[in-house]
């Protein structure tokens, strides 16, 4: 992406401003609140949105498959039906005496909170936040065009969750 923007499949200059508050509101409303647009896929994934705005072309989707500790997926942004941004991540559980729901509850919860009014919104959160007996921390390199991390949860002082994602703008 250039300062300028970046030149979608489709010809129309998507800015990088317009892409960022663009998943400022759809993490917020089309992937922590998308339960509504949850669907299980015909090969076993799990599928939030798409998501829209009636005010923009882009289209929020996340799409996930779960696995005995963990879950792999992918979030991508399209712009008139092509993608233009992607994030892929993968996540390991590492004690299963947190079922995968609550710690979701809970991630989801930290992540709102940290994200909310945050001009990185493709960052998946903060470098550091606590919410009660639970620490969150996040490591991250580069900018939206491109970008990785790694996030861990912490319960007292035990690790008990671990992801790692990389994404791009993809034009």
């Amino acid at each position: 992406m250039t300062k300028e923007g970046v030149r979608s499949r489709s010809e129309s200059n998507l800015k990088e401003g317009d892409l960022v508050t663009f998943l400022q509101v759809a993490r917020d409303k089309g992937s922590f609140e998308a339960e509504a647009t949850r669907r299980t896929l015909p090969d076993g994934r799990i599928q939030i949105g798409p998501f829209s705005t009636t005010d923009s072309p882009l289209a929020y989707l996340d799409t996930w498959r779960s696995y005995r500790g963990g879950f792999a997926g992918k979030e991508e942004v399209m712009c008139d039906g092509k993608a233009v941004w992607h994030r892929s991540y993968k996540a390991e559980l590492l004690n299963e005496k947190y079922r995968e729901g609550e710690l979701h509850s809970q991630l989801s919860g930290v992540l709102r909170a940290a994200l909310n009014n945050s001009p990185t919104s493709y960052r998946r959160g903060p470098d550091r936040i606590e919410v009660g007996d639970y620490v969150y921390e996040s490591d991250f390199m580069g900018n939206i065009s491109s970008f990785v991390g790694s996030e861990r949860i912490f319960h007292g002082n035990e690790k008990i969750f671990i992801l790692f994602y990389n994404g791009e703008v993809t034009d």
